[in-house]
């Protein structure tokens, strides 16, 4: 028997999607209702980069930081956890580029 309710894995969520459009406006609620969702996964993700808490926590603040600079760059044609981790990973990026500089200017 099919069922008329589309399953979680082929359905975007559209609360995060709302959320979005709202950040995109300019509405720090909807960036601290995203935070507060997905920061724990955010934060395994960049530690499984950086392997330092610390440096993750930081890192996971940058990625907020440029959800809501980057917000209207969001443009739904990918789930919005695609796009975040995509975000995330660019950071992570980032910062071991940055680390790897500086270890070889102290060298």
């Amino acid at each position: 028997m099919m069922s008329d309710t589309p399953s979680a894995s082929t359905d975007p969520d559209p609360a995060d999607e709302s959320l979005m459009c709202q950040v995109a406006g300019g509405d720090p609620d909807a960036l601290g209702a995203l935070f507060a969702r997905h920061h724990h996964r955010v934060h395994a993700l960049c530690f499984r980069y950086v392997g330092d808490s610390t440096t993750a926590d930081d890192l996971v603040q940058e990625s907020f930081l440029r959800v809501q600079r980057y917000g209207k760059s969001f443009d739904g044609r990918a789930r919005f956890t695609t796009w975040l981790y995509r975000l995330v990973r660019n950071v992570c990026m980032d910062h071991l580029a940055s680390s790897e500089r500086d270890a070889r200017r102290e060298a």
